[in-house]
């Protein structure tokens, strides 16, 4: 079974839920539906997507018009679309910068709707998310996200003080609030370090050591090297992150 995977951005999520899963396959990665510039026939389009595979994957996609292409195509020459999802994006809670404006919330939410229910399969990477989606489409599965134990292969390194990391992302920015008095409490101790991963800013009044965002392919190396004693992933209850996987 040969696959096409559409995967528009590089980056960690297509990583462990497209690149290493679909590469024990014989699977074609493309970035764009069209060449730069070209302009061609849906028909002869889709015959070109077809002599790289019959099952065509991707996770999200930016414009209604090439929802609308890629259906279209996947009609002219009998392909099956599958379509990935990691986020219950239909839950985004206010404040959360991937929210974005609501006129740009709403129409996120309409076109990945139509995308699941018109796609041949979903897959998930939760039972939540997967409970959430299952009245929009009932061929649906939960596909763990794929890490490879081997690409962690460096040695911890261990530092003077406890280091107590949180690997930052500003979609995860509001989830900091409970446990943000309780770290400017720790930090003021002599003997903890605060580290945040991810980033080179300062996001809180008291001290921290941070550590700028990384590729993916260093992720492994850099995370162990700077020898996090205690990690935290803190989350409010909100079913947005109930949807989350453990990643």
């Amino acid at each position: 079974m040969k696959i096409l995977a559409i995967q528009h951005k590089a980056s960690a999520v297509f990583q462990y839920r497209m690149n290493r899963p679909l590469g024990n396959f014989d699977t074609t990665f493309r970035r764009d539906i069209l060449r730069k510039g070209e302009n061609v026939q849906i028909g002869d389009l889709a015959k070109r997507f077809a002599r790289y595979g019959k099952v065509w994957v991707f996770k999200y996609l930016d414009h209604f018009h090439t929802l609308d292409v890629l259906h279209s195509m996947k009609n002219e020459v009998g392909a099956k679309i599958v379509v990935d999802i990691d986020d219950n994006i239909w839950q985004i809670p206010l404040g959360n910068i991937a929210r974005g404006d609501e006129k740009a919330n709403a129409n996120r939410g309409l076109m990945m709707t139509l995308s699941v229910q018109e796609a041949d399969y979903i897959t998930v990477s939760t039972e939540p998310l997967k409970n959430a989606l299952k009245t929009l489409n009932d061929n649906i599965a939960v596909l763990p996200n794929y890490i490879d134990p081997k690409e962690w292969k460096f040695k911890r390194i261990q530092h003077d003080k406890v280091r107590i990391g949180w690997v930052y992302s500003p979609t995860h920015f509001p989830d900091i609030e409970p446990v943000a008095k309780a770290m400017e409490e720790i930090a003021k101790r002599d003997d903890v370090e605060i580290v945040i991963f991810g980033t080179d800013k300062d996001i809180f009044d008291f001290h921290t050591t941070n550590i700028p965002a990384v590729k993916y392919d260093k992720y492994p190396e850099t995370f162990m090297r700077e020898g996090i004693d205690i990690s935290i992933a803190p989350l409010l209850d909100n079913d947005f992150n109930r949807c989350k996987s453990n990643i």
